[in-house]
């Protein structure tokens, strides 16, 4: 009775495994990888679809203000909106596409010199540790002779803290901004 039991049991995993096997795994949903886009006039931008091997037919709702290739590659014409769409079997995907003008530069505006934005108009910037300090050579401290009547008399005095610097050994302060080249402007 337990042979007959294990062989049924036997057989009723291998048609489980087979049917679990065969039946097909869900697959994801068919999109569009841009709901919206937009573009200038001149340029591109490249739409795909996901989730499907199938072949895809792309359309322009207007032609005159942008195409579309069999790859999914927009390309703007002229301004306005369209809507671009792929055709997937019966399934349809869209994408609205608004295309834009290119700026036009000013001829006013290109003459003039912009305010630098690391200095902020100013045409020097803080520099923590500049450099070493010239009084200490960057011991932070310097020797005070000894005086009298302000004649060195000798140098049997001792070290203080250097006026210079503060006691860092390094000099802190302004220094003219690289990026501008001091002016303030560029």
């Amino acid at each position: 009775m337990k042979k007959i039991s294990k062989r049924i049991l036997t057989v009723f995993l291998v048609t489980l495994l087979t049917l679990a096997m065969a039946m097909p795994a869900s697959a994801a949903p068919v999109r569009l990888n841009k709901k919206s886009a937009s573009v200038t006039v001149g340029k591109t931008v490249k739409l795909k679809v996901s989730g499907t091997r199938k072949k895809v037919k792309w359309s322009s709702s207007n032609s005159k203000i942008a195409t579309v290739n069999k790859k999914g590659i927009v390309k703007a014409r002229k301004a306005g909106n369209v809507k671009i769409i792929a055709k997937i079997g019966k399934k349809k995907l869209a994408c609205k596409v608004r295309v834009r003008n290119v700026a036009k530069n000013n001829k006013k505006s290109s003459n003039k010199k912009k305010v630098c934005q690391v200095c902020n108009g100013t045409g020097q910037i803080y520099v923590s540790n500049a450099g070493i300090c010239g009084i200490c050579g960057g011991s932070g401290q310097q020797y005070t002779p000894y005086l009298y009547h302000d004649m060195i008399m000798g140098w049997v005095g001792g070290y203080t803290m250097c006026g210079g610097c503060g006691g860092s050994g390094h000099i802190s302060g302004y220094v003219p901004c690289n990026h501008c080249r001091g002016t303030g402007k560029i």
